[in-house]
């Protein structure tokens, strides 16, 4: 019977790296002697040590292969390399970049395949997209809902607001539980007089990530929109 297992690292050490890749593939062998191997490897790692590695871990295996610009892995390893066996959550969406690499908007996982390596986020991802894995504490989000406020409000063109419209994503709600009032009690800090307020919670927010950017389809996000005459 023919039994093909694959290994993946993405460390950049070449040791730490090899040393991965064969400790999956020995469990996956489960005591089977492989017969032969592809190898693909980064165009910057040691080549000729990880061979020698290799070689030492499986004496006579037959090797093919190459270097490449970049490895296919599935997006579920990627998760797996940096969180463990923590699944994927809404407390650990993606930051998707823009061409930039500037400014980033977030995608927010809502399940995932262990078969197939996939996972289901709330909004595309584009092709070859630059992301990191985020994460944030209770503080972090409260402080960012009055920072969106404060932004808004710095940046009004008018003389004075007349009113002022909150679009928080449920997933927020979610991740505060008990404290997600707080999110509309700090934006009241910032201000100076009171104005008419109001708004609600949403699978999904519509707003540029700044006065110029070009307006993105948003996760986990707090928009504000400040209302008034010039």
């Amino acid at each position: 019977m023919f039994k093909a297992v694959v290994g993946h690292s993405n460390d950049p050490d070449s040791l730490s790296a090899v040393e991965e890749v064969l400790q999956q593939c020995t469990n996956s062998l489960a005591g089977d002697i492989p017969k032969a191997g592809i190898l693909f490897a980064a165009i910057d790692f040691e080549h000729s040590f990880i061979l020698q590695q290799i070689h030492q871990a499986f004496p006579g295996i037959e090797l093919i292969g190459g270097t490449t610009d970049g490895e296919i892995s599935s997006v579920l390893e990627f998760y797996h390399h940096y969180l463990g066996l923590l699944p994927p959550s809404m407390e650990y969406p993606l930051a998707v970049f823009d061409h930039n690499g500037e400014n980033f908007y977030i995608r927010a996982p809502i399940a995932y395949n262990q078969e197939s390596g996939s996972i289901t986020f709330f909004g595309d991802i584009p092709d070859q997209a630059v992301i990191q894995i985020s994460e944030a504490a209770y503080e972090d989000i409260l402080a960012a809902s009055k920072a969106s406020f404060m932004n808004a409000l710095d940046n009004y063109p008018g003389a004075e607001p007349s009113a002022v419209l909150f679009f928080s994503c449920v997933a927020r709600r979610q991740i505060l539980g008990t404290r997600a009032q707080e999110e509309y009690q700090n934006t009241k800090l910032g201000l100076a007089n009171y104005f008419p307020a109001c708004g609600f919670y949403s699978y999904g927010e519509i707003a540029p990530v700044d006065r110029i950017s070009q307006t993105q389809f948003h996760n986990e996000t707090f928009v504000t929109l400040i209302l008034g005459s010039r």
